[in-house]
């Protein structure tokens, strides 16, 4: 097991170890001691967050990057079973063909890789007329010697969907249950492919491959999971793994990362630990920021669930004072962050969820208003008071006042709100009339971001949500979904210029990958360790 930090100045770190890999037999992460002839080394790997956003898939740092370049545009090796080997410890190797699978063995293996294409498909570039572009074509593949291609999984040439080919099984669509065109075309999102082996002695072998399936789940992936599901298909036995694209670079450059072969489901999709937060703010006596003093008794909250949510005995508090009344904290995404490691970060631009990035976030806070609100202290009649703001904030040089992203009150709203790009937004059950006027209440706030490298990100809010639901939140509960740009490279604690009126407290910033990582205690001792960073 591999030991990862997470790190993030002014915060608390956190180091953990990586499970889940009991049954793993073999792992390729892509790092730079890698020598193979057809790949250029890319030092930041495919980052993965599974079906749902149960959890994120850790990575070693690195990519398989293919071009397509060469004929074949294969990287090959011999995967060199052998006698004492761990194909042989785990009852797969079969001597007298020299194979994993061969002759005599009975067994199950798993088999899974990330992918990426460079190019989505357009339904029309796969057609192979002989007529440059010819047709798609990329895999991870298992082959028997240098002449039997076993299984493929990617993208069969002449296919747009993703799919599975080789001698065994043919050109295989993955489709949902109910089959049909229910696939899905080559896009550029990373997706997990899964295969399953149950190799039969002296009798054909069965196979089942997986898109994208749920982790929890297993073998038993809900109808909707594009999969190919095949018995006695044949002998799928091997000795040797290749990672495959087509020719014409434009059309078939594809990235690979995270190869596992295991002989259970947790070994070939693992995950880093649940209810982990990997940036923490539990605003403890290190903190260091100019428009704020520090109160020894932290925000103390009772869930809806009923679990208290532990707190580290202190918060911030925002007297309102100065033209903003905003403590502005650089998070500092970097190559190698945190927020990199997490596959939140964008070298290009520098911002977390900007440019490619295709990922999810959740960014939770306490938060209490040290006076209630009402109709009145909200009028903005240019007469002080004129108004209450406040927000934990994400924000990045350049935007408005409002930032990309913030919880909180919106200025001239009586009700807890949210405010960024997209302007302000009430929190509302989904009656779409009935919100909870801001009072001297702690109240807990999680948002979900989406961010899509193709379009808008989108972020939904939810006001004392209960923790067991997740993203399913009873109708009861207040909420607003938005859309924008949602990049941010800051955090801001922000109140209005109003002491009377706006000061408010806000204690246990968290961001995770997961929902439980923003709403659960921090990991305990046997998950990890806690790192004070000044």
């Amino acid at each position: 097991m591999s030991m990862k930090y997470w790190c993030a100045a002014g915060a608390v770190c956190l180091a953990m170890v990586g499970g889940g890999e009991a049954g793993l037999l073999y792992y390729d992460g892509q790092e730079i001691g890698g020598s193979y002839g057809n790949m250029t080394y890319e030092p930041k790997g495919l980052h993965y967050t599974y079906r749902g956003g149960l959890r994120t898939m850790p990575v070693s740092g690195g990519k398989r990057v293919h071009d397509g370049t060469g004929d074949a545009g294969s990287d090959a090796f011999d995967l060199s079973p052998s006698a004492g080997s761990a194909w042989d410890l785990a009852g797969l190797y079969d001597a007298a063909s020299g194979t994993v699978g061969g002759g005599g063995v009975e067994g199950v293996l798993y088999v899974s890789v990330l992918v990426r294409a460079h190019a989505a498909s357009d339904g029309t570039s796969e057609r192979k007329t002989g007529e440059l572009p010819y047709g798609r074509y990329f895999g991870l593949g298992l082959w028997r010697g240098t002449g039997t291609e076993i299984l493929g999984m990617g993208n069969e040439w002449g296919a747009h969907a993703y799919s599975i080919y080789g001698t065994v099984t043919g050109k295989q669509d993955l489709r949902e249950a109910s089959g049909g065109t229910s696939y899905i075309s080559v896009d550029r999102n990373v997706r997990l492919l899964v295969a399953r082996i149950a190799f039969h002695a002296d009798a054909a072998d069965d196979i089942s491959v997986w898109m994208d399936p749920d982790p929890a789940q297993g073998d038993s992936q809900a109808d909707d999971v594009r999969r190919y599901i095949g018995t006695a298909n044949g002998d799928l036995s091997f000795n040797r793994l290749a990672y495959r694209a087509g020719n014409i670079p434009v059309i078939n450059g594809v990235d690979f990362d995270e190869v596992r072969f295991g002989t259970d489901w947790d070994s070939v999709a693992p995950g880093v630990p649940d209810n982990v937060a990997f940036w923490y703010d539990g605003q403890s006596w290190f903190s260091t920021y100019v428009n704020t003093f520090y109160d020894r008794e932290g925000l103390s909250y009772t869930m809806a669930n009923g679990v208290a949510m532990p707190v580290s005995r202190g918060k911030r508090v925002t007297p309102g004072s100065g033209e903003s009344g905003s403590d502005i904290l650089p998070l500092n995404p970097s190559a190698g962050s945190v927020w990199d490691e997490a596959g939140l970060y964008d070298s290009v631009s520098g911002l977390v969820g900007g440019g490619e990035v295709s990922r999810v976030l959740y960014f939770g806070a306490l938060v209490r208003s040290v006076n209630g609100s009402t109709t009145a202290t909200e009028a903005k009649d240019g007469t002080p008071p004129d108004g209450m703001e406040a927000f934990v904030q994400l924000t990045r040089p350049g935007l408005s006042a409002l930032g990309a992203l913030g919880m909180g009150n919106g200025w001239g709203q009586w009700a807890y709100s949210i405010g960024g790009v997209f302007g302000t937004a009430d929190l509302k059950q989904t009656n779409n009339t009935t919100y909870v006027s801001v009072n001297t209440a702690t109240r807990l706030m999680v948002a979900k971001i989406t961010f899509n490298h193709t379009a808008n990100d989108t972020a939904t809010v939810w006001l004392d949500p209960n923790p067991d639901h997740g993203d399913n939140q009873a109708w009861t509960v207040c909420r607003a979904t938005v859309t924008g740009d949602f990049s941010f490279s800051q955090l801001a604690y922000r109140s209005g210029n109003i002491p009377d009126l706006n000061g408010w407290e806000f204690d246990e910033v968290r961001f995770a990958t997961d929902w439980r990582g923003v709403v659960t205690n921090l990991p305990s001792l046997r998950q990890g360790v806690m790192i004070k960073v000044q």
